[in-house]
C-alpha cells in the first residue's frame, strides 16, 4: 500500500543505501585516524545529500533533520525532510547503526507542517520501514502493528534520562532512528529522546504502529 511517491522515496534510498555500505567499508580501514574518518563521513552525507536533492527539490522544499534548508519553494506547501545519515558519530566509529530516511508532507490549514509519508532504510541489516498517515506501517513490505507488552528494557538517547528508568534495563544506541526501528518491532519497550527535529520526522512511524508518543518537560517518550 505505498503510494507513488513512497515508491519514489524507497527507490531513491535503496540506491544511497549501496552508496553508504561502500563507503562503511572504507571507513573500517580509517578508525586509527580520526580526523580522516570524520572528513569521509562528512562527504558521504555530502553526496546522499546530493542525490537526493536532486531528485526531491524541483516541486518542494527540502529540508536536513537539523532544519538546515536545502531548497525552497516559497508558495509551495510541500516538503521533505531528510537525513542521509542518522547517527554520524556511529557511522564515523564503524559502528553498524545508523539509517537514512526521507519524510514528505504538507503545510496544513493550521499553517502547521504535517508529515504524511515516511520511508526509512537501515543499510546494515537490509531493513526498510515505509508508513503513510491512515495506511498503517510496513517494514519489508510486512505489516508491523505492535502489541502490550511490559516496559522493562528502555532506550535512551542521553545518559541524562537514566534516571527516569531507575528499575527498567536501559541501552544507549547513539540512534534514535534505530531505537525507534526495534522500538516498532517489539525488540525495545520504551525509546526516550530530546532530538524535537527527529520527532517531528519519524512520529508518524511510532504513531501508524499503535503506539503513543508524550512529550514531557523537553524530552519525549514513545510508548506502548
Amino acid at each position: 500500500m505505498r503510494t507513488p511517491n513512497l515508491n519514489r522515496m524507497v527507490k531513491i534510498l535503496e540506491n544511497t543505501s549501496n552508496i553508504l555500505l561502500r563507503d562503511f567499508v572504507e571507513i573500517e580501514n580509517l578508525q586509527n585516524n580520526h580526523n580522516a574518518a570524520a572528513k569521509f563521513t562528512n562527504a558521504a552525507h555530502q553526496k546522499v545529500s546530493e542525490i537526493i536533492v536532486n531528485e526531491f527539490s524541483i516541486n518542494a522544499d527540502i529540508e536536513l533533520v537539523s532544519g538546515k534548508k536545502l531548497s525552497e519553494h516559497p508558495d509551495n506547501k510541500e516538503f521533505y525532510i531528510i537525513c542521509p545519515i542518522e547517527a554520524m558519530v556511529n557511522f564515523s566509529r564503524s559502528i553498524p547503526i545508523f539509517s537514512s530516511f526521507i519524510s514528505y508532507g504538507e503545510i496544513n490549514a493550521d499553517g502547521e507542517k504535517e508529515v504524511l509519508e515516511s520511508a526509512m532504510i537501515l543499510p546494515t541489516s537490509n531493513q526498510i520501514f515505509t508508513c503513510a498517515k491512515n495506511l498503517a506501517l510496513f517494514c519489508n513490505n510486512r505489516r508491523v502493528k505492535i502489541s502490550s507488552k511490559d516496559n522493562s528494557l528502555i532506550a535512551i538517547d542521553n545518559i541524562k534520562f537514566a534516571n527516569l528508568c531507575s528499575d527498567q534495563d536501559i541501552r544507549i544506541s547513539g540512534s534514535v532512528s534505530d531505537d525507534i526501528a526495534k522500538f516498532i518491532l517489539g525488540k525495545i519497550d520504551q525509546v526516550i529522546f530530546s532530538n524535537k527535529n527527529l520527532k517531528d520526522a519519524l512520529k508518524l512511524y511510532i504513531l501508524e504502529s499503535g503506539a503513543i508518543i508524550e512529550e514531557k518537560d523537553s524530552y519525549f517518550i514513545a510508548r506502548r
